[in-house]
């Protein structure tokens, strides 16, 4: 489920006053003072921890330990990439991007319930104040952790759990977009023409080249095997993820086609995405 900061004598005494006074004001809001840890409620955890094994437990794990391009949320990495960052920042990252069929979804009560559970498992204790969206306060303040320390993310590789996404991710598309073509049945969004496409004829549907995947099995055979050999046992332990993409929102299962190095993915919805292979920059 998964983005800064906020870091004497009568007149001295009345400046105490006024500072102990806006924190009042930020505390009856839900707010932490600004440096401090964020508040949540336990009933707010309790609820969020229904929220998370219904909505996110199936990327995050039940442990919340993470699994591929799902990062930790509770543990030592979590806390190393989220120690001195605001609550805000978790709060955006939630709604912009959980859950991952449907960002945008869960309402203000539902993201600060999950974030309340988070904390907890972080071992955050639980307090009398609300978490809202409104409030102010770090996911965990930690005076080790400097604002310019770099953040080493590893990303996850075959037999190895990363602590971050894959630098390459790409979840949405290109902000500008090119030619718009709508007909009786749909409409064609094209972001970045394809430029070395050639279409495919029945001889290759009956003989595919090499590098292409024509068939759900590659071959009118469903054999189901390339014969490319530049991946072999001597090197195929040094895989990783290159780049990912976020499909349309509801259940496929995929066997994307390959034409010249364009990914065609059908979507639920009757969508169908052409992607670049080398970089995953959707093209239409």
């Amino acid at each position: 489920m998964m983005r800064g900061e906020i870091t004497r004598t009568a007149a001295v005494a009345a400046l105490m006053a006024a500072t102990i006074a806006g924190m009042a004001g930020r505390a009856a809001l839900g707010q932490a003072p600004g440096g401090g840890q964020a508040a949540y409620t336990a009933d707010q955890a309790q609820t969020g921890e229904a929220l998370y094994l219904q909505q996110c437990a199936s990327c995050h794990l039940a442990s919340l330990q993470g699994q591929f391009e799902a990062p930790e949320l509770a543990g030592p990495n979590f806390r190393n990439i989220w120690a001195n960052r605001s609550i805000g920042d978790l709060l955006t990252v939630i709604d912009e991007t959980m859950p991952v069929q449907a960002p945008g979804t869960l309402s203000d009560e539902q993201r600060t319930a999950v974030v309340a559970f988070i904390l907890r498992e972080n071992e955050v204790a639980a307090s009398d104040t609300r978490l809202t969206v409104a409030s102010a306060g770090l996911v965990r303040p930690d005076s080790r952790a400097g604002a310019a320390r770099p953040v080493d993310i590893r990303p996850p590789v075959p037999g190895r759990l990363g602590t971050g996404p894959s630098p390459d991710s790409v979840d949405r598309t290109p902000e500008v977009v090119g030619d718009v073509i709508e007909t009786p049945t749909g409409v064609t969004r094209t972001y970045r023409r394809v430029e070395r496409f050639t279409p495919v004829r029945d001889a290759d549907l009956v003989d595919p080249p090499d590098r292409d995947w024509l068939h759900w099995r590659g071959n009118p055979g469903a054999w189901g095997y390339s014969p490319l050999d530049q991946i072999d046992t001597g090197n195929v332990h040094r895989l990783q993820l290159a780049w990912s993409w976020g499909m349309e929102p509801g259940r496929s299962q995929q066997a994307p086609l390959v034409r010249d190095g364009v990914l065609f993915l059908s979507n639920p919805g009757n969508v169908i995405q052409a992607l670049d292979g080398v970089d995953g920059t959707p093209l239409w």
